[in-house]
């Protein structure tokens, strides 16, 4: 796989990811990406791991399909419940690289984009997009972790809540324990609330005055599937007062 950098005519190869969402690159032609991990289900279940944003490397390996967040997938914290532990799928592992931060479990990390500069936030910041967690589809949550765009610090890699639910507080350092009285079903509510609700993307605008978020809508989620309410999605236009 080779990610090219609209700016340069420099191609990045890469091994392959569980599963990437679109990548960017910084101002000094660094590429990031975010990942979501494995889930509870299907032929090889795996639960707790967690979602992650990598910095992304010539020839480098990720960890798929017996890493998670750079941790194998044989360690008893990926066991299910009442499900046979995970094994290794290859017989031999390069050297695995780790996660620049985590957030929470099925918290389904969607696209991020990179600010170019300009009157909205400090240049290089990072916005990253949640979906939200399909609970009980994918396996069981402990923090909600979704419905939200975080802002990255591109030294640090902490984060912050930018925009979110009124009623979910979240504090990033990556991702800490800070969840508490977390929601545990995806029709609890939050997928309904005004908004933000299942955030896919997220990019600036040329002249970096403006963040755009595309939001799905509603949809709610149970044991028996997925069931979106027609004309809910938007896209959010967020800026600067006066701009």
């Amino acid at each position: 796989m080779r990610f090219q950098n609209k700016s340069t005519e420099e191609g990045i190869p890469q091994k392959v990811h569980p599963s990437p969402n679109f990548p960017s690159f910084s101002a000094d032609g660094t590429l990031y990406a975010t990942e979501n991990g494995f889930d509870a289900r299907g032929s090889r279940p795996i639960a707790n791991d967690k979602e992650d944003l990598y910095k992304i490397e010539e020839g480098a390996w990720y960890g798929w399909p017996d890493f998670g967040s750079g941790i194998p997938v044989t360690d008893p914290q990926f066991k299910p419940e009442d499900k046979p532990q995970p094994h290794f799928l290859m017989a031999d592992h390069p050297e695995v690289v780790k996660p620049l931060a985590t957030y929470a479990k099925h918290s389904s990390i969607t696209k991020m984009t990179i600010n170019p500069g300009g009157a909205f936030a400090d240049k290089g910041k990072m916005f990253i997009s949640f979906f939200g967690h399909m609970a009980p589809m994918t396996g069981e949550v402990d923090k909600h972790g979704g419905h939200r765009v975080i802002m990255v610090d591109p030294g640090s890699f902490e984060s912050t809540d930018f925009l979110t639910q009124k009623h979910h507080s979240h504090s990033g350092d990556g991702e800490s324990d800070h969840h508490e009285n977390a929601d545990k079903k995806s029709n609890d509510g939050n997928a309904a609330s005004v908004g933000p609700r299942r955030l896919l993307d997220v990019q600036f605008s040329p002249q970096g005055d403006a963040l755009y978020e595309v939001d799905y809508g509603v949809m709610f989620v149970d044991k028996n599937g997925i069931t979106p309410k027609p004309e809910t999605g938007v896209v959010w236009r967020i800026s600067r007062d006066g701009n």
